[in-house]
């Protein structure tokens, strides 16, 4: 009796011990998605809350002419101020195209058109010098009043980023994480300061993602024409386009470029008469040798990249040569990412492009705040993989700490925005793109290095 009882004994015990576990996993599987559930509550209402403030802060502007921090920081109080300047050059090249690149006359139109009826501040009406073709495509907008020209420039722009930028996102089947990654971009300083100066970041972004779509596809000739257009508005901000074309070996996408450039130059040139056009070049060089003398505005109270934090310390001569020797090693660091890019097959094309325009922007000749809207490609191909919030669940310590410094900065520094809405002293974002640099860097790295591992092991046994 004893040994029987001994040996039927386990039998329930192993039952009692099989239900309390399974008991203890749905508990903790509930646990786990009533914290989910709550993390994304707390993470989509401070979205909404962030994105509501951007938009009424946005629209209030029409409504009250002055912002509501203009009367303390004394920072200028339009709305749409390099719209202004985008406007005063598709006005001149109508009716007086020999003079669109003269400041003073630029001074004078904005005085006589703009500044009286829309409380420009005309010390802040730096000297506007968009290229020749860019004055002729904008000449539509001068058959508009102001502010609608203005809402309709700001908006076909982000219409054109979503849509551009949509085809690359890869969460389309998460309606959530789609909204949220959207509402990240929207809210964050960078987008928000291009869309409020009626500056060209989101356009910039949806050339960016035609360009690379193109780019992956071979389509070298359309990646030409789209980075032609691309140079319309920051011809600085090709460097990395174009050293993506060479690490692909895509001759054909430089020459499109070249061909579609000569033809829109001469448009331009039938428009604003040929001695403008040849002219632009000389235009260009004094502005920026007036600039460093401090004539019109000082580029590193306004920019992003290092050489304007050096230009506090050291003279603006030696800053030249600094910013294109870092230009050219930008080149070069850009060139051996993309080229092990190319080995991964697209996987993490995401990060290869972040660290390029990363290191365009803190070691370029120029970049400014609202120029890292642009970011919001790279944003779209590498954290949107795998979700938005769903990626600080990830195993690897490094893509949660990616995603987690993505999203300080786009919501972090927003905080700050609220103190300095328009102010100069744009620089401190140099040191927030550098340590999201190397995250991303060891993240490609060690990535490319798994990739390149399987196929070196692959190949030998296909073999």
């Amino acid at each position: 009796m004893t040994t029987r009882r001994l040996a039927d004994s386990p039998l329930p015990l192993a039952q009692l011990q099989n239900q309390a576990m399974n008991a203890s996993r749905k508990l903790a599987s509930v646990i786990y998605k009533i914290e989910q559930v709550m993390a994304d509550l707390v993470i989509i209402a401070a979205s909404m809350f962030l994105l509501g403030w951007t938009v009424w802060e946005f629209v209030s502007f029409f409504a009250q002419p002055t912002h509501v921090f203009t009367d303390n920081l004394k920072v200028n109080p339009i709305q749409g101020i390099d719209y202004m300047k985008q406007l005063s050059l598709a006005w001149l090249t109508r009716v007086d195209p020999k003079h669109v690149y003269d400041l003073e006359i630029q001074r004078q139109w904005i005085c006589a058109h703009i500044a009286p009826n829309y409380y420009v501040d005309v010390a802040h009406c730096n000297p506007s010098y968009y290229t020749p073709p860019f004055c002729v495509l904008v000449i539509p907008l001068t058959f508009l009043p102001f502010e609608k020209g203005y809402l309709i420039w700001s908006f076909l722009q982000v219409i054109a980023a979503v849509v551009m930028v949509n085809k690359v996102i890869k969460v389309k089947d998460k309606p959530l994480d789609w909204l949220y990654f959207w509402i990240v971009v929207l809210a964050s300083p960078g987008s928000r300061q291009s869309i409020c100066l009626g500056q060209t970041g989101f356009l910039l972004a949806a050339l960016l993602t035609g360009i690379y779509l193109a780019w992956r596809k071979d389509k070298q000739i359309l990646a030409g024409v789209l980075l032609a257009f691309f140079a319309l508005s920051k011809p600085h901000h090709c460097l990395i386009p174009g050293v993506m074309f060479i690490a692909k070996r895509q001759w054909k996408a430089f020459a499109s470029l070249i061909v579609t450039s000569i033809i829109l130059y001469l448009g331009a040139a039938c428009v604003m008469g040929f001695d403008t056009v040849l002219n632009y070049p000389a235009f260009l060089a004094a502005v920026e040798r007036d600039t460093y003398e401090g004539k019109f505005f000082a580029p590193r109270d306004i920019c992003v990249n290092l050489r304007c934090i050096l230009g506090y310390i050291f003279a603006p001569k030696p800053l030249q040569i600094f910013g294109i020797a870092t230009t050219l090693m930008t080149a070069v660091a850009s060139y051996a990412v993309w080229r092990k890019a190319l080995l991964s097959d697209g996987k993490y094309d995401g990060h290869a492009l972040f660290i390029s325009l990363a290191l365009s922007f803190v070691f370029g000749l120029h970049a400014n705040f609202y120029d890292l809207a642009i970011l919001s490609v790279p944003f779209a191909m590498s954290v949107s993989a795998v979700g938005v919030y769903s990626s600080f669940r990830l195993t690897d310590i490094f893509e949660r700490i990616w995603s987690l410094s993505f999203l300080v900065f786009w919501f972090g520094s927003q905080l700050m925005a609220i103190y300095i809405p328009f102010k100069a002293a744009q620089n401190w974002h140099c040191a927030f793109l550098l340590p999201f640099c190397l995250i991303s860097w060891i993240i490609f790295s060690r990535n490319c290095n798994k990739a390149i591992a399987c196929t070196n092991t692959l190949e030998p046994t296909q073999a």
